[in-house]
């Protein structure tokens, strides 16, 4: 089974479930932090603009997410226009989401 999403280049829902369950089964829940990212109005950018302008967004969201990625930091397609990553010990994790936020924004503005 395909381990990664055609479209984005970043690893699918089904290497987030395997990467989670082996993390569950050594137990490494302490110093996990999953974060849930979901591209915000995607139906109606595919309605108004076209598929082809949508599937653009999903790579943009990508690409923003591949440049925080690290041995801590994995991200993932998880389906449609939801994204998780996952920090692994990362030292203060918010600091990074709100830079994730930050990128998102700027690309919001272009």
């Amino acid at each position: 089974m395909a381990n990664t999403d055609f479209m984005t280049e970043l690893k699918n829902r089904n290497s987030y479930e395997t990467d989670r369950q082996n993390l569950d089964a050594k137990k490494k829940w302490n110093g996990l932090t999953v974060a849930v990212i979901d591209v915000n109005n995607l139906k109606l950018v595919n309605d108004r603009l076209g598929h082809a302008v949508g599937d653009d967004c999903i790579v943009n969201a990508a690409r923003v997410l591949q440049s925080v990625e690290s041995q801590k930091v994995t991200a993932y397609r998880y389906g449609g226009d939801e994204f998780i990553l996952l920090l692994e010990n990362y030292p203060e994790p918010e600091k990074l989401l709100v830079r994730v936020k930050e990128k998102f924004a700027k690309y919001g503005d272009k």
